[in-house]
């Protein structure tokens, strides 16, 4: 019998990647494991103290393990000698030999860059730390000096209270190895002891203090080193501030062993620092005012909060979420003081956050401040039949009122000045009465009502201006029992008192003007119309005719600069007057549904084909007619049709000349190879500028359905645990049953708003998001031989929430080619 010993095995000795491992006798502290750490093709430069002749290399590991003198060696394997070392230093590349160095604990990873780090470290200090190796090399040169000699050297500074040479001495050693936690953690308590830690300097030490301890914790060598590791990264990252990682990483300390310590640290900043309320606000300057508590961080989507709320010790009326981190109270009233509690519980979008305990707050709505505020932007108030301008005020019993005029020759340099038709401060105010109008008139007006509550007066402009001169005047007003400054805003109303309405339209012939009563809807004969520019000059005048219509010429609109037309001013014989701004944007009514065509260009063109969609080999029919401004027929202009490829490749062009008046045709043959997809027609008078017309068809290998089915139920709601039963009949288009044919489907559900029967009502939480499920119906019976099918379906899932669920169901009937009609 032989038996077999591996050596290695024996002696304990494991290979990790290009390092071989040996557990030694205790070198760092007493009674600690040590390992030895084998380099293969490495020598340790220097350091000698014995050499063991024609050994082998089980008995130089064994006895440099016994000797504690003995901190590393080198066995040169093919003279067999053992070369003992009191200490090492860089490691040399040396072919044919082993070297080995000792290390307190079981050996790190073999690849400390490639170890995990905790969850909660950011990408960026994962970053950092993997680039300290580099640095300390570049800050640090240990010179001829051993890295045990360095680390002793660094805790004789550290013990006699001198952080800088204990840093200087750690980093040195660092320099050659950092796979030492021990070393690491030392590191780093030496950098955060300096003295004078202020401004860059403090952010330096912080952070490679940070990216140590990460290092350190890489290179931990058991539960022991990894929980020491983890402690010293939570405090400094509490002191950095960064609070979620601090807790982060005292829970993960806390996860390999209890400590009171740590758990009262983390217990600290989670209640500091933690999901917390940060304040309450109160919107107490509302008709419904509500008490909004806004918090850390942000809430959990489609969570019922209702249950961690208590106002008064009942359930809020109603609750919402608000800015993804606050919960609105509604339903509370003015001049009231609330009790708010929040229950312990309450949770965060982060699972791992809630709040630690009732938090009571005591929370007083407010009455209402004082206010003024006008109902609309309309300035244009009629002459006859005006009862006044509305002023919506609360919780004031006067309001003070002044009214400021602005004279028609200074509308057109008011109109580029900021301010104009805007809310104005006293101030401002004051100024336009000062350089460019007057005050006209000041006061109070008095108000009634009750406390809290909007209350709409009417404001008498006719009878507080029985005389008014031409031009625009503007309303301030602010409550006399509110508190404001003259840099404060306050409510402002620009109006004009006129039965003179006005209405342009611009485009290519000119501005075209329209005057009406406003009492009678008339059409208004004889006001005299003014074009003013910028810069206050006169560019144009005109009259209106029977129809109430006048028309400024084209040229007089093309101004630049302080040219440019700025307004139409319109007076009547009476003296009444009016003004329209031509620097306003012009009404849109394109989200009215009547926008209509842009205005023509000169040659107006509309193209059309007979049909959308074309099988290659096919042709298309395409015709064309020309028009100009007026729609009249534009005869003898030739038309290029250029046919364009879904790849942007031009197919083919094709001229053609009038067929009378102003109608073209074009025949368009598709080869039976064309590409299939979407192709392009434009027609163009000059092929060289953009196109008059274009138009896209598709062109497809596509065929007709040559069958058809129904789908009929008397189920009105599909049950989640019970089987719907549907009705299926189909047909081929010529008439016969479509019998034996294969059918599958999906039913799709998801949430909605609104229930039959609850016209006007929406259901389900405001802040719920929209989901849905989809169930596969894949084992649907085929068609009998009459085309009929009874289909028995059942969701598999329904989606999560509070809202109503909506079902659609879909059928596919498939020929035997594959092709599919679907319903």
């Amino acid at each position: 019998m032989v038996m077999r010993i591996d050596l290695w095995k024996l002696l304990g000795i494991v290979m990790l990647g290009g390092l071989f491992l040996v557990p030694a006798a205790p070198l760092y502290a007493a009674g600690k494991p040590n390992t030895i750490i084998l380099s293969p093709n490495t020598d340790y430069f220097g350091f000698d103290y014995d050499i063991l002749k024609d050994t082998p290399l089980e008995a130089c590991i064994s006895t440099c393990r016994r000797d504690r003198f003995c901190q590393a060696f080198t066995y040169n394997k093919k003279s067999r000698w053992c070369f003992l070392k009191s200490d090492y230093g860089k490691p040399q590349a040396f072919d044919g030999t082993i070297a080995g160095r000792k290390m307190a604990g079981r050996a790190p990873a073999a690849n400390l860059k490639n170890a995990p780090l905790p969850a909660f470290v950011t990408a960026g200090m994962r970053k950092l730390a993997d680039s300290l190796p580099t640095r300390l090399k570049g800050w640090y040169k240990p010179g001829d000096k051993g890295f045990m000699a360095l680390r002793r050297a660094g805790f004789r500074a550290l013990a006699d209270n001198r952080p800088i040479r204990a840093g200087n001495a750690f980093g040195a050693a660092l320099a050659l190895y950092t796979d030492d936690s021990e070393l690491l953690l030392a590191y780093a308590r030496a950098l955060l002891l300096q003295p004078d830690l202020k401004g860059k300097k403090r952010r330096l030490v912080h952070e490679v203090a940070t990216s140590t301890l990460l290092l350190a914790y890489r290179a931990a060598s058991g539960r022991a080193d990894r929980r020491r590791a983890l402690t010293a990264l939570g405090d400094i990252l509490a002191t950095r501030k960064l609070w979620k990682m601090a807790m982060a990483a005292y829970k993960a300390r806390l996860a390999l062993g209890d400590d009171p310590a740590i758990a009262k640290k983390l217990a600290t900043l989670r209640l500091n620092h933690g999901f917390r309320v940060l304040k309450h606000t109160v919107d107490a300057d509302t008709a419904t005012p509500r008490i909004c508590i806004q918090f850390s961080e942000d809430l959990k989507e489609n969570t019922d909060y209702n249950r961690f709320v208590r106002l008064d010790g009942k359930a809020p009326a109603a609750l919402e979420t608000k800015d993804d981190n606050q919960l609105c109270i509604d339903g509370v009233r003015h001049g009231t003081r609330y009790r708010v509690t929040l229950r312990g519980g309450l949770p965060s979008d982060n699972d791992d956050e809630k709040l630690e305990k009732n938090i009571d707050l005591k929370v007083y709505v407010r009455d209402r401040a004082p206010a003024v505020r006008f109902t609309g932007k309309s300035f244009v108030l009629p002459r006859i039949g005006s009862r006044g301008i509305p002023l919506v005020s609360v919780n004031t019993a006067e309001v003070k009122v002044s009214i400021y005029r602005i004279g028609e020759r200074n509308l057109a340099p008011m109109l580029s000045k900021s301010g104009f038709l805007r809310q104005l401060t006293p101030y401002r105010a004051e100024e336009i009465g000062n350089s460019s109008g007057e005050k006209v008139w000041s006061g109070t007006l008095a108000v009634a009502g009750e406390r809290n509550r909007e209350i709409t007066t009417s404001f008498p402009v006719v009878k507080a201006l029985p005389t008014r001169k031409p031009g625009v005047y503007f309303m301030i007003a602010k409550p006399v029992a509110g508190d404001t400054e003259d840099w404060d805003t306050q409510a402002t109303q620009w109006f004009v008192i006129s039965d003179i309405g006005l209405t342009s339209f611009s485009g290519s012939d000119g501005l075209h003007v329209f005057t009406r009563s406003l009492s009678t809807a008339k059409p208004l004969d004889g006001v005299r119309l003014r074009l003013m520019a910028r810069n206050n000059t006169l560019l144009a005048s005109t009259a209106t005719d029977a129809r109430g219509y006048a028309r400024f010429d084209a040229g007089y609109t093309r101004g630049k600069g302080g040219n440019a037309p700025a307004l139409v001013v319109a007076e009547d014989t009476t003296g009444d007057t009016v003004f329209l701004d031509l620097n306003t944007p012009a009404f849109d009514l394109s989200d009215r549904g009547v926008a209509g065509r842009n205005a023509p260009p000169p040659m107006d063109a509309f193209l059309y084909t007979e049909r959308g969609i074309y099988r290659p080999g096919a042709t298309i029919h395409a015709v064309a007619l020309l028009r100009d401004q007026k729609a009249e027929a534009l005869t003898g202009v030739p038309l290029t049709f250029i046919i364009t490829r879904p790849d942007e490749v031009e197919y083919r062009r094709i001229t053609v000349t009038d067929r009378g008046l102003g109608g073209y045709a074009a025949d368009i043959a598709l080869l039976p190879s064309v590409m299939t997809g979407t192709w392009r027609i434009a027609i163009h008078a000059n092929p060289k500028d953009d196109p008059l017309a274009e138009r896209s068809i598709l062109v497809e290998d596509f065929l007709p359905d040559r069958f058809e089915f129904d789908l009929t139920s008397t189920a009105r709601w599909l049950l989640p645990d019970a089987d719907t039963q549907i009705s299926l009949s189909g047909r081929f288009l010529y008439g016969a049953p479509a019998a034996g044919l294969r059918l599958d489907g999906e039913i799709r559900v998801k949430t909605g708003r609104t229930l039959p029967g609850f016209t006007g009502y929406q259901f389900g939480l405001a802040d719920e998001e929209d989901d849905f499920s989809e169930t596969t119906l894949s084992d649907l019976d085929h068609t009998d031989a009459n085309g009929k099918a009874v289909l028995r379906v059942r969701p598999e899932s329904l989606p999560e929430g509070t809202r109503p669920l909506e079902a659609t169901i879909t059928v596919r009937m498939h020929e035997a080619g594959g092709r599919a009609v679907e319903r």
